[in-house]
């Protein structure tokens, strides 16, 4: 008796037992498994760029390429440009004359001939000049009279060319203003015209060539004494126009 009354005041040590569930069948059922450690995220190292579609890519080279060849383009350019040191022509009207000029001033018309020797030099040492037609034009200020075509031609290196033109000017309009002030000069005994011309000109030195460039040329106050009968020469001697291109 008293070694039971000893086993139940002793203090119970221990894991308290686990309880197994019922199971129908006869059988202990085994504990659930327990639920797996949820998963463990890392974080990644280097963003995620989505890749870019190929025609950006192909279209850039493109650009970059094309852009490259023009700066080549532009630099042999340059360089052959510093080389060869091209020079502007040089325009000379030789000789100037007129003749048959009349006027009717109640029509505002005017008639008159011109024939002038024109001299192209070219003052390069290495480069070659090749003119296109040249389209020839006088005026009285800024009143169109007559224009002509000279035909192409080519100067070589140091060298010159002198070419003829006519013009012809019959029963032209004018306005009333330019030709007062032209019958005035007439009776002071000289009247002074404009020749105006445009060429398509190139620049050629062996393998090197030019685009056709325009050159215009502008021969100013070109003087010619009148006599009575309408005729007349250039008054000064020769003189050089002015060239651009």
């Amino acid at each position: 008796m008293s070694s039971s009354t000893d086993d139940r005041n002793k203090p119970v040590t221990g894991y308290p037992a686990t309880a197994v569930p019922y199971n129908p069948n006869g059988y202990p059922q085994a504990a659930a498994a327990a639920a797996p450690p949820p998963p463990t995220t890392t974080p990644n190292p280097q963003p995620y760029y989505p890749p870019r579609p190929r025609n950006t890519t192909f279209l850039r080279r493109l650009i970059i390429a094309g852009i490259a060849a023009l700066l080549i383009v532009g630099a042999i350019t340059f360089i052959v440009w510093i080389v060869l040191r091209p020079k502007l022509p040089v325009v000379i009207l030789s000789s100037a004359s007129l003749t048959s000029l009349s006027a009717n001033s109640s029509l505002s018309q005017l008639s008159a001939n011109w024939d002038v020797s024109l001299l192209f030099r070219n003052p390069n040492n290495k480069i070659k000049l090749f003119y296109d037609q040249i389209d020839a034009s006088v005026f009285y200020r800024s009143d169109f009279l007559a224009d002509t075509a000279l035909p192409p031609m080519y100067v070589a290196k140091r060298n010159e060319t002198r070419l003829a033109a006519g013009f012809s000017a019959r029963s032209v309009y004018v306005s009333d203003k330019a030709l007062r002030a032209l019958l005035d000069e007439r009776g002071r005994g000289a009247v002074s015209f404009n020749l105006r011309m445009l060429a398509g000109v190139r620049f050629k030195a062996g393998a090197w060539r030019t685009r056709r460039r325009l050159m215009r040329v502008f021969c100013g106050d070109v003087k010619i004494g009148v006599s009575s009968n309408g005729a007349g020469a250039l008054i000064g001697g020769a003189k050089e126009c002015e060239v651009s291109v």
